[in-house]
Parts: C-alpha cells; sequence; structure tokens
C-alpha cells in the first residue's frame, strides 16, 4: 500500500523519521504498527551506528494488533545478519489499550499505521500514558501535519 501511495518514495521518508528520532543510548522504544519492522530495524541500526554495535544499548518493542505482520518482522529480523534480534521485542497489541505500564517507553513511533485505527484521540492517549516524561511521540502518515483526523 505504501509503494502505491508514494510510488515508494515512502523508504526515503522512513530514512528521515529515524534520523529525527537520534535515539539516545540506554533508552526504550515501542514502534506501534511496527509488525514488518521497518521502523524498529532502521532505528536499531542508527543507534549502532551512533554508540557502536558492542556499546548499544536501545531496546525496541516492536507492537502491530496484526499477528501476521509480526511474523514477517520477526521473520526479516532473522534473516538479516545486521539486525541484533536480543534488542527486538516483537508483541500483539492494539494501539487503542496497550497492556505496558504508565511510563515504560522513551520513544513512541508510529510510522503509516495510525490511520488505521479507529479512535485516534484514545491512541493518542494510551501513546502518552506509556511514555515517560519528557519521552518522544513520532508519527510518519500520508496526511498534512495540521490536518484533523476526525474527517
Amino acid at each position: 500500500m505504501n509503494d502505491a501511495m508514494s510510488m515508494g518514495i515512502h523508504r526515503c521518508w522512513k530514512d528521515w523519521f529515524v534520523s529525527e528520532l537520534r535515539p539516545r543510548n540506554g533508552t526504550k522504544m515501542l514502534d506501534m504498527a511496527g509488525g514488518t519492522g521497518d521502523i524498529a530495524f532502521r532505528a536499531l541500526l542508527e543507534a549502532e551506528r551512533l554508540y557502536g554495535t558492542k556499546k548499544v544499548d536501545f531496546d525496541i518493542t516492536v507492537a502491530d494488533i496484526n499477528a501476521d505482520m509480526l511474523r514477517v518482522g520477526e521473520h526479516r529480523a532473522n534473516e538479516n545478519s545486521k539486525i541484533d534480534q536480543s534488542r527486538l521485542n516483537f508483541q500483539v497489541q492494539d494501539a487503542h489499550n496497550l497492556t505496558f505500564e504508565d511510563n515504560s517507553f522513551d520513544y513512541y513511533t508510529i510510522s503509516f499505521g495510525i490511520r488505521n485505527c479507529t479512535d485516534i484521540e484514545k491512541v493518542l492517549e494510551e501513546a502518552y500514558r506509556v511514555l515517560k516524561p519528557g519521552g518522544r511521540f513520532m508519527c510518519l502518515e500520508f496526511r498534512r501535519v495540521f490536518e484533523d483526523f476526525s474527517s
């Protein structure tokens, strides 16, 4: 779908998105609607580039409501020798009702997934709840920045 909507440019947008993430060492990230691992893999490789493969301390929970998509991500992680699988945790989660404790993550990313959520305000409330104080929420989507999501 992203290929059709962006004519393949979404890959460049994902690279830019992760460069703006600027992962900090010693932090945890939740990649919501991230089943295929695209953002998580890029973020992990960026953290390794910044801090060195042996010194990186950056853990990512890849969450998606679709278990089949998560299996795709796990398979892709297994196939990619550059990905440190010990830093990844794949979980079936509903963005509207996360099972994580409050203040669990330093980063919450959602890339081309918020469009599939039925109650965006609830998703944003959950994102805020699971983010630590000072945490970063980052959303990449096919919409203008100030567009009203209720339409």
